[in-house]
Parts: structure tokens; C-alpha cells; sequence
């Protein structure tokens, strides 16, 4: 037994040696594994490392960088060797422009074949070859003198018309970009100071026109802007040009071309204007762009800024600027109709071109009617209109137009009748003022009675409630202001003696006399905003009462003034207080009445 026994315990220790040594052999292959996983993840991140390295040589190499830098170099090899051999008389001057740009012209046409095979290495063949091209006509044009500057620019022209056509039939921005810019460039550098205006505005006219047709592709809308800053830079320069020699009674050299500069600016102001209408048009009910909200704008404070001054400094009459601006004004309100017709809410593009048929109306209708009264009753008119056609075009933008149009028509009569109390002929001046004050009033009224649309910047963001139209009525209350002056004024004349005194007194009665009127009818309207504007108004007749009348008139007149204040003002307290207790009154009934729903509750 006690040998069983022995034999059973030295098994039991072998079985658990045995599970020991087991243990450390799988502890022991767990190492080397760990080691083996160590040693796998080094080879690889050295890999990933050397990977790595192969791409940025493989992206130098093979992409992009080298092989175009390589490209541009061969390329200007043989241009080079071209100029040195010109240089060095081993070629004829004349034979070596032909050969030089028509080694430029071969390498657009290149350009064009890659584009179409979808070749790495079209950009810098189009780009070269367009670069060489401008390069070699400003050049030659200005050093040599083996080019005219009619076709100097006729190559310009067609270098731009063919990157243009060739972005277009590729849908790639670079060609029209680098096209248009060289050409631009190129072309005002010939004969620099001194270019050749009546060449080079063809030339910046064809260059908007690529601008235009390129806005459609990505990342061109800025070349718009780009060459309308070179239009508009230009066409300054020549103005002040021209300007100089007029101002000194001098002929204007031929280059100059002073018989071409108003037919092109016109040609430019009316092409930016459509260029816009187009650009809305084509956009249909989606966003405008930028340029399209803003270019017939700045167009119309170009063009009629830079012609004024040429007719300033000439000494000619501004009649035909006037005339022009006023047919120019008809058109932009002829494509808003167009625009209408296409039956899409809010009608996209109104806003854009009733500013600037406005803008046109006030800058030019006075030059073509040397009258600023009658003009300001035309304002009037129109912006009645306005406001009626932006209900039906369901556009706020003209609506606001209008409000602008009417406020500018009260500011022209100050600016008319300022100084010059009965204008250039009292029946025009009564006609015309009474005009504009019924028009505004009336504008106002309608204001009322139809809000505005609360879409847009102004009455969607910023005067929700309409507010501005007080503004309107403001400018109608001038207009009758400056109506009944202008009667009294003829009035006093026809008195003996001097009626200064006087003259100034009555104005402030007059004053007072609205101010009572306005607040009258505010108490039985229970209008809020017609008893603001009676007290904006108090406070324009105190300042004139206590700050002018007082200081510069004395006697009965000036009794009268300051009585007709002190009768407003008691007037306007006792409105006031009462306006108070009924405010006060209707409070405490909206109380009540709350109570009274709470205790049925």
C-alpha cells in the first residue's frame, strides 16, 4: 500500500512539473511572436516611409511640376534662339516677327489639340504660346516698328477670341483668363502713354464680351469686374485727356480722337446695362450674381461723370447728354417690363435696373430741361408709378426705388428754390411744386394702404414696418412748403419797400400752420406716425423761430412768428395730453377685460 501510494505522488508531482514546463513554452512562443509582430511593423513602417518618399518624387516627377517646367523651357529654348538670331541680323527684323509669331500661334494651336486629348501639358502650351504672342506684338509695335498698331491690335483681338472660343468648347477657365488678361494688358501698352483710344476701345469691348461669356465657368466671375476696372480706367484717362486740350482751346491730337469718345462710352454704358439684363436674365429665378446687382450703377455715375466733364471743359451744352441719359433711363424701365414678362415672382432684376434708371432720370432730365422744378415733378411721377408697378411685380426693391426717387424730388426743390424763391418763372414753379407735393402725399397715402411685401434687405431685415415712408411724406410737405413760399414771396413784391423781414417771418407761420394741420389730423386718424412727423416738424420751426427769426428780423413779423409757435404748441399739449389719457384709458379696458376672461375661466 505504501508503494501505491509512493508511485501515485511521484505522478501527480511529474503531471505538474509537466504543466509547468507547458506554461513557459507558450509564455516563451508569446514572446517571440511579440518580437516577430515588432519586428514586421518596423519593415513596414519602413516601407510606408520609403512609399512616401517614392510619392512626392512620383507627384514631382510625373504629375505636375517637372515635366511642365521642362515643357516651358523647351519652349522658351526656341524662342530664344529665335530673338538671338533676329538680334544678331542672321534674320531680317520683319522675318523674324512673322517667324516668331507664328511660332506663337503654333503653340495655342498645340494647346488646343492637348485640351481636346485631355493632355497634362495644355495649359502651358496655351499659356506660352499667348504670353509669347503679347510679348512679341508690344515689342515689335513699340521698339522695332515692323507693326502698325491696327494690326497689332487686330492679333490682340484675335488671341482673345480664339482662348475664348477655346474655353468655351473645353469648358477650362485658363484660356479665356489668360486671353482676356493678356490682351487687356497688352493692349494698353501699346503706345503707351499715348494709345490709340478709338483702336482700343473695339478691343476692351470684345474683351467684356469674353468676360460675359466666360462668367458661366468656375472661377471667372471675377474677370467681369477685372475688365470693367480696365474699361472704366481707360475711358477716365481719355476724358481727362481730352479735358485738357478743351479746357486750353486746344485741337486734340489725333489719337485722342475726340469725334469717337462719345459714341464709345455710349456703346460701353449700354452694353454693361444689357450685359446685366443678359446675366439676369439667364439666371432665371436663381441668385444674381454681384456684378449683375451692381454694374448698371457704377455704369451710369461713369458714364454721366466723365461726359459732363468733357462737355464742362469744352464748353458745350449738356442738352444732348440730358436728352441721351433721359432715353437711356426709358430703356432700363422698358427691360424691367421684359423682365416682368417672364412670370417670375418677385420678378429677379427690377431692383437693379429701376436704380439705375433713376439714377439716370435725376442725373440727366435737369441738362435737358434746364429746369429743376419741372424735373422734380417728373420724380414725382415716376416714383408714384414705380411704387404702383412694384405691387404688381411683387418687388419691395422698387418700392424702396420709388420712396428714393420721391425724397430726391423734394431735395431738387430745395436745391432750385433755395435762393431763388419764385424759380425761373412762378406759373412753372407753382405747376411744378404743387405737382410733387400731390404726388408725394399721394404716395404716401398709397403707402399706407398697400405694405410692402417683407422680403428683401430693407423691408425684410431693416424697416419691416415701412417706416421710410414718412420720409415720402416729408418730401410732399416740402413741396407745398415751397409752393406757398414761392406765393408769398410774389405776394411781398408786390408790396412797397423792403419785405425781408417779413419774408422770413411768414415763412415760420406757414410752418406752424402744417405742423397744427399734421397734428389735427393725427388726433382724428389716431395716426402715430403722422404725430411723429408733427413733432420732427416742431422741432424744424423752433429752431427757425428761437435760432433765425429771432437773431435776424424784429417788429410785428417777427411777433407773428413766434405767436404762431405758441399757439402750435399749446395746440400740440393739449393733443398730446388727451392722446395720453386715451392710451392710458385703453389699458386699463385691455386689464379689465383680461380679468374678466380669467373670472369666466
Amino acid at each position: 500500500m505504501m508503494v501505491e501510494q509512493d508511485l501515485e505522488a511521484r505522478v501527480a508531482h511529474l503531471e505538474h512539473q509537466l504543466e509547468g514546463l507547458q506554461k513557459r513554452l507558450s509564455l516563451l512562443e508569446t514572446g517571440l511572436d511579440g518580437v516577430s509582430v515588432d519586428v514586421q511593423n518596423e519593415d513596414s513602417d519602413k516601407a510606408s516611409v520609403l512609399s512616401r518618399g517614392g510619392g512626392l518624387s512620383s507627384w514631382a516627377g510625373k504629375a505636375a511640376l517637372l515635366p511642365r517646367v521642362a515643357t516651358v523651357c523647351f519652349i522658351m529654348v526656341l524662342a530664344l534662339a529665335l530673338r538671338t538670331a533676329t538680334d544678331n541680323h542672321l534674320i531680317n527684323q520683319q522675318v523674324g516677327t512673322i517667324l516668331g509669331m507664328s511660332y506663337a500661334a503654333i503653340l495655342v494651336l498645340v494647346g488646343w489639340v492637348l485640351y481636346h486629348r485631355e493632355g497634362d501639358n495644355a495649359p502651358v502650351f496655351t499659356g506660352a504660346g499667348a504670353f509669347l504672342l503679347c510679348s512679341m506684338v508690344v515689342e515689335t509695335q513699340a521698339h522695332f516698328k515692323t507693326l502698325t498698331p491696327v494690326p497689332a491690335y487686330f492679333i490682340l483681338m484675335m488671341l482673345g477670341a480664339t482662348l475664348g472660343a477655346q474655353s468655351q468648347r473645353f469648358q477650362k477657365p485658363g484660356p479665356v483668363i489668360i486671353g482676356t488678361l493678356g490682351m487687356c494688358l497688352a493692349g494698353a501698352a501699346i503706345d503707351y502713354p499715348t494709345p490709340l483710344f478709338s483702336y482700343l476701345a473695339p478691343l476692351l469691348l470684345l474683351a467684356n464680351v469674353l468676360a460675359f461669356n466666360a462668367s458661366r465657368l468656375k472661377n471667372t466671375s471675377w474677370l467681369r469686374w477685372f475688365v470693367f476696372g480696365m474699361t472704366v480706367l481707360i475711358a477716365q484717362v481719355w476724358a481727362m485727356r481730352l479735358g485738357m486740350y478743351l479746357f486750353a482751346d486746344q485741337i486734340p491730337p489725333e489719337p485722342l480722337a475726340e469725334n469717337w469718345f462719345f459714341p464709345l462710352v455710349a456703346i460701353y454704358g449700354i452694353g454693361f446695362i444689357f450685359s446685366s439684363f443678359f446675366g439676369v436674365w439667364r439666371t432665371g429665378d436663381g441668385p444674381i450674381a454681384l456684378f449683375d446687382n451692381v454694374a448698371p450703377t457704377l455704369t451710369v455715375v461713369w458714364v454721366v461723370w466723365s461726359s459732363h466733364y468733357v462737355l464742362q471743359r469744352g464748353g458745350s451744352s449738356f442738352f444732348g447728354l440730358g436728352v441721351a441719359g433721359v432715353l437711356a433711363a426709358l430703356l432700363c424701365y422698358f427691360l424691367i417690363h421684359m423682365l416682368a414678362q417672364r412670370k417670375i415672382d418677385h420678378t429677379p432684376g427690377g431692383t437693379t435696373l429701376s436704380m439705375a434708371g433713376s439714377l439716370l432720370l435725376v442725373l440727366c432730365l435737369p441738362l435737358a430741361t434746364y429746369n429743376l422744378v419741372i424735373a422734380a415733378a417728373v420724380y414725382s411721377g415716376v416714383a408714384v408709378w414705380l411704387a404702383r408697378m412694384s405691387n404688381k411685380w411683387r418687388n419691395s426693391g422698387v418700392r424702396w426705388v420709388s420712396y428714393l426717387l420721391q425724397i430726391a424730388a423734394g431735395f431738387a426743390l430745395m436745391v432750385a428754390l433755395r435762393n431763388h424763391p419764385d424759380g425761373q418763372n412762378l406759373l412753372m414753379t407753382l405747376a411744378g411744386t404743387g405737382l410733387t407735393a400731390i404726388g408725394g402725399i399721394y404716395h404716401y397715402v398709397w403707402s399706407r394702404r398697400y405694405p410692402p411685401l417683407q422680403i428683401g434687405r430693407v423691408f425684410g431685415r431693416f424697416d419691416t414696418c415701412d417706416r421710410s415712408a414718412a420720409l415720402v411724406l416729408l418730401s410732399g410737405l416740402t413741396a407745398g412748403f415751397f409752393q406757398a413760399r414761392s406765393l408769398l414771396y410774389w405776394g411781398l413784391h408786390q408790396m412797397s419797400g423792403n419785405q425781408f423781414g417779413a419774408f422770413v417771418c411768414l415763412q415760420s407761420v406757414l410752418i406752424n400752420s402744417a405742423i397744427a394741420v399734421l397734428m389735427i389730423l393725427a388726433w382724428k386718424r389716431n395716426s402715430r406716425e403722422l404725430k411723429n412727423v408733427a413733432i420732427l416738424v416742431t422741432l424744424v420751426a423752433a429752431f427757425k423761430v428761437f435760432m433765425i427769426d429771432l437773431f435776424s428780423t424784429k417788429g410785428i413779423p417777427l411777433l407773428l412768428s413766434v405767436l404762431s409757435f405758441g399757439i402750435v404748441a399749446s395746440v400740440e399739449s393739449v393733443v398730446l395730453a388727451r392722446w395720453q389719457k386715451l392710451d392710458a384709458f385703453a389699458g386699463e379696458r385691455g386689464k379689465t377685460a383680461e380679468k374678466g376672461e380669467e373670472v369666466k375661466v
